[in-house]
């Protein structure tokens, strides 16, 4: 299929997708369609692709997964996320980098709610906004 194929039944997916009323749905397919338009970018659009056969960079990775290039490696090595070494840089496909985004470790290493609130408590510290890391029934603090 083409790249250019891909990326508009993927968009056509992302916004029936943005109509259900599943959170859950809605963000995991955010999650591939990222994935996927991550590791499609270097592509030109009227390239063939198999999507099963796709294979990205370290980098990539890291940027589908929103972690650490070297965190990345080390998944790598240990064997938790399955990647081949050429010129000496791993190449990972791209099926295996979604199987690890849909498992568990990955969910409790970027749990995605966590990471919300880190990112905001930061927002809150510039634009003194009120702490939103409390837990439910926990008093209001101090912008933080």
């Amino acid at each position: 299929m083409k790249v250019i194929d891909i990326r508009r039944k993927l968009g056509r997916r992302l916004q029936d997708a943005a109509l259900e009323k599943d959170p859950g749905a809605l963000a995991l397919a955010l999650d591939y369609g990222r994935a996927i338009l991550l590791a499609l970018a270097p592509l030109t659009e009227d390239e063939e692709v198999e999507l099963s056969e796709v294979t990205v960079s370290t980098a990539t990775a890291a940027g589908i997964l929103s972690l650490h290039i070297e965190y990345v490696r080390g998944l790598i090595r240990r064997g938790v996320l399955t990647g081949t070494k050429h010129n000496n840089e791993y190449e990972i496909k791209l099926t295996a980098v979604m199987d690890f985004m849909s498992s568990s470790r990955y969910r409790a290493a970027g749990d995605p709610s966590a990471l919300a609130r880190a990112a905001l408590g930061r927002i809150g510290a510039v634009w003194r906004m009120p702490r939103v890391d409390r837990r439910p029934g926990e008093e209001p603090g101090p912008a933080v």
